[in-house]
């Protein structure tokens, strides 16, 4: 519901707002542990829509410790850029694979994530209906999507390893070995990493393509 006040008249004389208001502290916001959920209630004798806040604590987690994740929208951040390449000139020491660890590590650190804490949580789903319910807890609504995903993927019989993909199939002629085994440049590198797609999924350090591309002259 958007307004919570109304004057109670009809037609154009009917004057609606969003007076009422409710204050948390920003340690419940930014407790990932704190689950926060408004209600807006229909009115009764007042003309104004009474409002509910529900807090508690989630002590449910299937999920086990939040892994990291990197948004496209963390770079629309002010001072995204900045504290990109104030963590990506961090002294680190190693070959040149254990350097990107770290400056990845660094970036993980960095204060993009905090700040993007809250508008993360905005996507946290609260509630959904679910045969003709409308579910609020976790456990409920956990226990919900999966049973209906496991009801649409996935199969309980294993087919095995079919034969025709053990088969031989064409071979790498020497010409075309030894352009393989020729040194990567570093303009083949940027063109790869410009023309990947941008909102494929991130590999198994959680940064994805745009990432890169957006930082290319940083990193």
């Amino acid at each position: 519901m958007k307004f919570t006040w109304t004057n109670n008249r009809v037609g154009h004389d009917n004057v609606m707002s969003k007076i009422n208001r409710c204050y948390v502290s920003k340690e419940w916001v930014d407790d990932p542990d704190i689950s926060l959920y408004l209600e807006v209630l229909p009115r009764t004798i007042s003309d104004h829509n009474p409002i509910l806040l529900y807090i508690s604590k989630l002590m449910f987690r299937t999920w086990g410790h939040s892994p990291f994740r990197h948004f496209q929208y963390w770079q629309d951040i002010i001072d995204y850029g900045d504290q990109v390449l104030s963590a990506w000139t961090v002294d680190t020491r190693g070959c040149a694979v254990i350097k990107l660890i770290l400056k990845l590590e660094a970036i993980r650190k960095c204060g993009v994530k905090g700040i993007a804490t809250g508008r993360r949580r905005q996507n946290k789903i609260k509630t959904i209906s679910h045969e003709g319910q409308l579910l609020t807890e976790t456990l409920e609504i956990f226990t919900a999507c999966t049973d209906y995903f496991a009801s649409l993927l996935g199969t309980t019989e294993r087919s095995g390893c079919l034969p025709h993909t053990l088969a031989w199939g064409l071979t790498v002629l020497p010409k075309e070995n030894a352009d393989l085994l020729k040194p990567i440049r570093e303009s083949e590198i940027a063109w790869a990493v410009m023309e990947a797609d941008r909102d494929s999924a991130p590999g198994p350090d959680e940064f994805g393509n745009s990432f890169f591309q957006s930082n290319w002259l940083i990193v």
